[in-house]
């Protein structure tokens, strides 16, 4: 398999770099690989194969993200080759019921429903899973379950469901939206309420074909920019944003160290398993962007820009041989949950705008994250191309560009980074 052949040599390096932890590389490449394997075996027959390049790309991304979780933390690193088996069954369900009731476009409501009660839940009884500010889990026994992830997703099929072609997105329709935004607000999770706006923004602008709603919406957060930075959470991610060097052994410091550790890499990096990733918190999450980047160089981050691209600008593009109504609505709302979600966290390590605190699609750790994005994409590639497709909107084209634009601005953020350094 070519996904397979591509990652072999790096799990070669890092065996090699992680010999105390050979037992975890071994278990986690074995795993992913079997997976990846049974997957591919029921895409060739289930699935068509306009979206097979995306679907390589995304199983190449999961097993890049394995090889990093391993070098930083081996029983990380093993767990998410578990849930990356478990998502690997899950699409394969999914592609022999032809997607189940989400895929016709049922049963996003109440699943919206579920995941709105467990949000709620969660300020009362819910935690931070590092100690932090903001209820995300809710502790369920032995299990600590996110229900902002399964509002995120649940919300994909709710937005593509409701939009109209031609008017976009019905008024009690951004009234669920701000309401939902401002739920995960009080939550504390700030990145998922923006997220979830722009998901619906997107689709908005796809079906209505104009971008009069990013015009308003871009009004409206001007206007409440300093109302918001009066909140102190907020006040911080703005000035780590803007002015780090104020508090360089505070809010700063995570900002200017990922800088660091980037120009420490410079453009072929450190080698595999010899850099420092441990210096910038969050290495395995928030910021596995930076941690390869300083072992792979500014080539490194290329090829993990590249593949982002191949699975959310390749979704994106192909949206427009699917048949209008459903089918097209839920490629665009897929695709732009991933494509700002990869944009926004790529961007945000590398000091283009606010940090989110989301992790990078397929790559970061964390099974709700992986299982989500995996559940989604295999709803999506059960939908099959028109034998005539329609004219792709020029508004969605145009959100192709802007995406395409800031995965360009991260790439070259990161050389001007490596120049510098």
């Amino acid at each position: 398999m070519v996904t397979g052949g591509a990652l072999a040599g790096l799990a070669g390096a890092l065996y090699a770099r992680a010999s105390p932890a050979a037992e975890w590389v071994a278990r986690g490449a074995v795993v992913w690989g079997m997976s990846v394997g049974l997957a591919s075996g029921m895409a060739a027959r289930r699935v068509a194969r306009l979206w097979h390049l995306p679907l390589a790309a995304a199983a190449a991304l999961v097993g890049l993200g394995l090889a990093v979780q391993t070098r930083l933390a081996p029983a990380a690193g093993a767990r998410q080759a578990g849930l990356a088996a478990v998502g690997s069954g899950l699409a394969v369900l999914l592609w022999h019921t032809r997607g189940g009731p989400w895929g016709r476009g049922r049963g996003w409501d109440a699943l919206l429903a579920l995941a709105a009660v467990g949000v709620v839940l969660t300020l009362r009884w819910g935690v931070h899973p590092a100690g932090l500010a903001g209820r995300l889990w809710l502790p369920v026994g032995p299990w600590h379950l996110p229900p902002g992830e399964v509002l995120k997703t649940a919300w994909v099929g709710v937005v593509a469901r409701r939009a109209r072609p031609r008017a976009g997105l019905p008024a009690s329709t951004w009234a669920l939206a701000f309401g939902l935004a401002g739920l995960l607000v009080v939550q504390g999770d700030w990145g998922s309420a923006a997220l979830m706006v722009l998901i619906a923004l997107s689709v908005h602008a796809g079906q209505a074909d104009r971008w009069r709603a990013w015009w308003l919406a871009a009004g409206l957060l001007a206007a409440l920019t300093p109302v918001l930075l009066q909140i102190p959470r907020v006040r911080q991610r703005w000035d780590a944003w803007l002015w780090p060097q104020r508090e360089a052994l505070g809010y700063g410091y995570q900002p200017l160290a990922a800088e660091q550790a980037l120009r420490r890499g410079g453009w072929w990096g450190t080698g595999f398993g010899a850099g420092q990733p441990e210096q910038v918190p969050l290495s395995l999450t928030d910021f596995i962007f930076v941690a390869w980047g300083e072992e792979m160089g500014w080539f490194g981050l290329v090829v993990l820009v590249a593949l982002e691209a191949v699975v959310w600008l390749g979704l994106g593009c192909r949206v427009c041989r699917l048949p209008p109504g459903w089918p097209q609505r839920l490629g665009m709302a897929v695709t732009a949950y991933g494509a700002h979600l990869t944009a926004w966290v790529m961007a945000g390590n590398l000091r283009l705008v606010p940090l989110s605190g989301l992790p990078l699609p397929w790559v970061a750790h964390g099974g709700a994250a992986l299982l989500s994005l995996t559940v989604l994409l295999a709803v999506l590639t059960t939908q099959r191309p028109a034998q005539t497709p329609a004219p792709c909107p020029r508004a969605w084209q145009g959100m192709l560009r802007v995406w395409a634009g800031v995965y360009g601005l991260v790439l070259l953020r990161a050389a001007w980074l490596v120049m510098t350094g």
